[in-house]
């Protein structure tokens, strides 16, 4: 049978890397792109090449890519830069909170998520604020279709977006989320600290379980009986459908995964 392979971002460089940067995120489309700190690092691969954003300091938090030419990067100071194919370029900086997640639907429809309780929409053309939510911090946004899509942060807020307008889903308890992921309309999942993974049904979210006091810092779902999660605690953890189980893979901090196939996940 054949085995599958594993990459996952640590928090001394990017995957295969033993360097200073931490990386916070990994995506693709027909692309393979991790970033992180460090004058905005980007990594293309594999094989794995690092290469800094010119003229900021400010780090990469978050990235989404669509295609080989349609790729965009949150990052701190409030400034989103754009993948045009063969460099990345600075698309509009939207103020001084930090975008802490980001996902594209389309060319034309995209969110990003921030400090303060910002959301910016995408338009294909400009980003622009279209929710202030007040003082605590989105930390991850993923779409489903054009009317569905769920926000998270901090003190267990999940909001959604109808197609129209955004607001609280639901307040799941205390614990700070960090990313979301939408699989279906009846599938995702939302993880965070204390060890907290939650599922939605497409009515309500449920802790799905408690790791214990680590924190999850990503998501990442295949199909209705796969999906993972990396951990503060160096552990990938994995759900068959039914429960979940973790593997250890690092002695440091796992941030970002990515999941290409059956057989394949970064």
């Amino acid at each position: 049978a054949s085995r599958g392979k594993y990459i996952v971002v640590m928090t001394d460089g990017v995957a295969n890397y033993r360097s200073t940067p931490v990386c916070y995120d990994m995506n693709d489309a027909s692309l393979n792109i991790a970033v992180g700190q460090s004058g905005a690092s980007v990594a293309r691969a594999p094989p794995w090449v690092r290469t800094n954003i010119g003229g900021t300091s400010d780090s990469l938090n978050k990235v989404s890519a669509l295609n080989s030419t349609l790729a965009r990067a949150g990052a701190n100071g409030g400034e989103i830069y754009y993948w045009n194919g063969t460099a990345w370029i600075l698309e509009q900086d939207t103020g001084a909170n930090d975008v802490y997640g980001i996902d594209l639907f389309s060319s034309t429809l995209g969110f990003a998520v921030g400090r303060s309780g910002k959301i910016w929409k995408w338009n294909g053309a400009t980003w622009t604020e279209t929710n202030d939510f007040g003082s605590f911090d989105f930390r991850g946004v993923s779409f489903f279709n054009s009317t569905l899509a769920f926000a998270v942060g901090e003190s267990g807020r999940i909001y959604s977006w109808n197609g129209a307008t955004w607001s609280l889903y639901q307040d799941v308890g205390t614990a700070n989320l960090y990313e979301v992921d939408i699989y279906s309309p009846a599938l995702a999942f939302a993880v965070g600290t204390s060890g907290k993974i939650y599922s939605w049904n497409s009515t309500a979210w449920s802790e799905s379980t408690d790791t214990g006091s680590n924190t999850h810092r990503d998501v990442a779902i295949l199909g209705t009986t796969k999906a993972f999660t990396v951990s503060s605690n160096g552990r990938a953890y994995e759900w068959n459908g039914a429960s979940w189980s973790s593997t250890a893979l690092s002695s440091y901090e796992l941030k970002g995964l990515h999941l290409v196939n059956s057989t394949l996940a970064y």
